[in-house]
């Protein structure tokens, strides 16, 4: 039984949901019935239950109650290959494929490798800013400055991180830093 899966019967999910149906199913064993979520080996239930300071007997006395039973695998099917006998019926004529034509979005920015370099320069600038100054929104605002992959992603996010260091410091402050990042960028 200890590779077995178990799953919760209707009355096992009945038990769950109200208390009143089985009395002398007490905490531990009922906690291990919730559990039971048709994922879980036996092996890793019983651990589960021990662990609880449930009886070794949990799961038996779960089976016994008809709140718990062993999934059964599904049986495979062997299907018999049928031999024909005479010509085989003709091949339906191949359809050809349609093939649709996108535009790929190409980004031009940066074009140099000098370009690339400031562009990351930036971003650490905007990312080490927000961390020091945003408090707990800097994480967010550091995702979205991860997602930028072009300049003009992150001028996109320019103003935002703008209002956030404004509120956070003060709106000279923030237009000194957002100019310096905006140099970067240029």
């Amino acid at each position: 039984m200890s590779n077995a899966i178990l799953i919760k019967t209707d009355a096992g999910q009945e038990a769950v949901l109200d208390r009143s149906l089985y009395p002398n199913l007490n905490g531990r064993l009922r906690t291990l019935l919730l559990q039971i979520d048709g994922k879980k080996r036996a092996s890793e239930l019983m651990q589960l239950a021990l662990s609880l300071g449930a009886p070794a007997d949990s799961l038996d006395k779960l089976l016994a109650m008809g709140l718990i039973v062993r999934e059964t695998p599904p049986t495979p099917r062997i299907v018999m290959p049928t031999i024909r006998t005479g010509t085989p019926p003709p091949a339906p004529a191949p359809i050809p494929a349609r093939v649709e034509r996108r535009e790929v979005p190409v980004a031009v920015e940066p074009s140099t490798p000098a370009g690339f370099e400031r562009f990351q320069e930036a971003a650490q600038m905007m990312s080490e800013a927000a961390a020091k100054h945003l408090g707990l929104k800097a994480m967010f605002f550091t995702l979205k400055v991860d997602r930028c992959s072009n300049a003009r992603e992150l001028r996109g996010l320019m103003e935002d991180f703008r209002k956030a260091i404004a509120k956070a410091k003060t709106p000279f402050f923030a237009d000194r830093l957002t100019e310096e990042i905006e140099a970067l960028l240029d």
